[in-house]
């Protein structure tokens, strides 16, 4: 019996501690207001996504977090939704603002910086998953980040207002990203599945 898998998912540990409470205290704002909760609908069928929003005047604007430290090749994810902005960063650093930016509106995903590659799916109801992989041939920070636009690699004039909605963050070790692991306050293993 049983439900035949297509896919078996290799153990993975998501190293995002809040992987959703952008409002946690983990989470760093540099040039953003902050992220604010909204009751949209987010992708696992809940209202827990929030919302960030670029601050005004110019400079990088991003919300970012700290995972352990990272070595060999690695993955981040996070969805993201677009509101005012159509465009979402990730920083997935080496020795500049290097990761990749995702154009929500036109489905696109450009990478930058050595060893990283970009994917973007859309996930339904207006949600892409946002995906940023290193294949470990440079170093990685334990610093990522979410930014507005292209504001967590670089600058540019914001108005205070604008924003896009964002969930479900997650660094993963691994070249490919695995399905969404929940974390609240501490990492979290998903097993083998085979």
């Amino acid at each position: 019996g049983g439900c035949p898998h297509i896919l078996a998912e290799p153990q993975r540990t998501n190293l995002v501690t809040y992987s959703s409470d952008f409002s946690n205290s983990s989470w760093f704002n540099t040039g953003t207001t902050g992220s604010i909760a909204e009751s949209i609908t987010d992708p696992s069928g809940n209202n827990n996504s929030y919302k960030l929003i670029e601050s005004s005047g110019t400079g990088f604007h991003f919300t970012n977090t700290f995972t352990s430290t990272l070595s060999s090749a690695n993955t981040f994810s996070f969805y993201a939704k677009s509101s005012e902005r159509t465009q979402v960063s990730a920083f997935l650093s080496q020795s500049s603002n290097v990761g990749a930016i995702f154009d929500l509106s036109v489905e696109t995903a450009t990478a930058s910086g050595t060893g990283n590659t970009a994917t973007i799916e859309n996930v339904g109801n207006g949600w892409y998953r946002c995906v940023v992989s290193n294949n470990g041939s440079s170093q990685i920070s334990n610093n990522i980040r979410i930014g507005v636009q292209n504001g967590a690699l670089d600058s540019y004039t914001g108005d205070g207002t604008s924003g896009v909605y964002i969930w479900g963050g997650q660094v993963e070790q691994g070249s490919y990203p695995t399905s969404y692991i929940p974390t609240s306050g501490s990492t979290v293993t998903r097993n083998q599945d085979i």
